[in-house]
């Protein structure tokens, strides 16, 4: 009776820790959601504290951008330079490129600069970029070797580069 109340405690042991590790699910780790953030350089609390978006400006939402968010600008001239730096994102216009226009800040800047990362930009007009020198400007720039950009329903124009 012995070997046989050993075999029962054994048997009782396993069947005890079996049910236990069917209780208990691992999960492996599920990668964060992308984020949507908002810009509109109109907001009334611009440029320092805007109400109605996340951002005043693209770049600033860049900034702020880690990789697979969605940038959506409400409709409006961003004269601005906007620099992708390692990030993957998509910065859509929320009224599309009649209404939304990402503007060189002056004659002589790059207006969108993907060095690292990838970029869709979709729905903007891209323009004014027209007194660059050298060839590394215009109104868009990608450094062919570590950067992507995908162009969608925008128009770019009146740019230049030397």
């Amino acid at each position: 009776m012995t070997g046989s109340t050993r075999v029962s405690r054994w048997q009782s042991i396993v069947v005890a820790f079996s049910m236990i590790a069917t209780m208990v699910v691992i999960l492996p780790p599920q990668p964060a959601s992308a984020a949507t953030l908002t810009v509109n350089g109109s907001d009334p609390g611009c440029p320092s504290s805007p109400t109605t978006a996340d951002f005043c400006t693209v770049q600033a939402a860049v900034s702020a951008a880690a990789s697979g968010d969605v940038i959506q600008v409400a409709p409006g001239t961003y004269a601005e330079a906007v620099f992708i730096g390692g990030q993957t994102l998509t910065i859509r216009s929320t009224g599309g490129a009649a209404a939304t226009t990402i503007a060189a800040p002056a004659a002589d800047t790059t207006i969108v600069t993907v060095n690292t990362g990838n970029l869709t930009l979709e729905g903007f007009t891209v323009t004014g970029a027209n007194g660059i020198t050298s060839a590394n400007g215009g109104g868009l720039f990608v450094n062919n070797s570590s950067g992507t950009l995908t162009l969608s329903d925008s128009i770019v124009t009146n740019n230049a580069s030397g």
